[in-house]
């Protein structure tokens, strides 16, 4: 009798046989989200996502795994940490995706964010945000696209913008005082796990005034900006890949800090080349 799909999800890194009987793999790989920047920080980018499928595999060879942590945020007014990768690989194959981008923060020199899989948001004084990285060999050939940029703070003193997520890049925050922060880019729908789920969400930037809202986090786990001062920004998802929000900060910003990012995920689902289940999946 045929192998049914054989389903594996990885939120830690570690090894992986391929059972007997299974030959080709479909995979999502999700980096770990940037973390938000600190005083009037842009929200952190998303992790990276790479998805494939029809990848021939090797029955009995061995990956190894890799899912990336979140970085940290931005404490006072510092930018935050970049996310770390994430990837699969066994022999020839390597299949991988980068860390999100973290936050800018309101420190001349920390106020753009920074690139990564999706880039983090700018802070301020119209601080550009950073770029979506576009994967480069061996991870997955060179110039397959895993995100999208950070979106840029207007000019003056201002709300940070939001981190770039899987979909669609971070909003930009406006041109006065008063505005909000910019949203985080969404994230990318995708089944692989035995549900529909969206990953790799951006994180929303930090406003400038208190009255102000946060941005929101984009979907697939980004965190939300926070208005609260002193206080954190919200935290990326864990196991979505999703970008920390910015903080508010200002006059509180040695106290307040973006949120963190969240950690990535890797999973497989295996079958056997030439037979159609239909809707005959099954998780293990």
């Amino acid at each position: 009798a045929a192998n049914r799909p054989s389903r594996h999800v990885f939120t830690s890194s570690g090894t992986f046989t391929i059972p007997k009987g299974y030959d080709t793999a479909e995979y999502l790989v999700v980096a770990g989200g940037g973390g938000g920047g600190g005083d009037r920080g842009g929200g952190g980018g998303a992790g990276g996502m790479h998805t494939g499928s029809s990848l021939s595999v090797t029955p009995e060879s061995t990956f190894t795994i890799t899912v990336g942590g979140g970085g940290s945020g931005g404490l006072g007014n510092n930018r935050g940490s970049n996310g770390a990768d994430s990837s699969l690989v066994s022999g020839p194959i390597h299949k991988g995706s980068n860390g999100g981008g973290g936050g800018g923060s309101s420190n001349p020199g920390n106020d753009d964010g920074h690139s990564g899989g999706s880039g983090g948001g700018g802070s301020m004084f119209g601080s550009a945000g950073e770029k979506g990285l576009t994967l480069v060999a061996p991870v997955g050939g060179a110039g397959v696209p895993q995100g999208n940029d950070g979106g840029q703070s207007g000019g003056g003193n201002n709300s940070g913008a939001g981190g770039g997520g899987a979909s669609a890049p971070g909003g930009n925050s406006g041109s006065g005082a008063s505005d909000p922060g910019g949203n985080g880019g969404n994230g990318l729908l995708s089944t692989i796990t035995g549900s529909s789920e969206f990953f790799a969400g951006g994180g929303g930037g930090g406003p400038n005034q208190t009255d102000n809202a946060g941005g929101l986090g984009g979907t697939g786990g980004g965190g939300a900006g926070t208005n609260v001062t002193p206080g954190v920004g919200g935290h990326g998802e864990s196991g979505r890949g999703g970008g920390g929000g910015g903080a508010r900060g200002y006059p509180d910003e040695s106290t307040s800090s973006g949120g963190r990012g969240g950690s990535g995920i890797v999973t497989l689902l295996l079958t056997q080349s030439g037979i159609d289940f239909f809707s005959d999946q099954i998780s293990i």
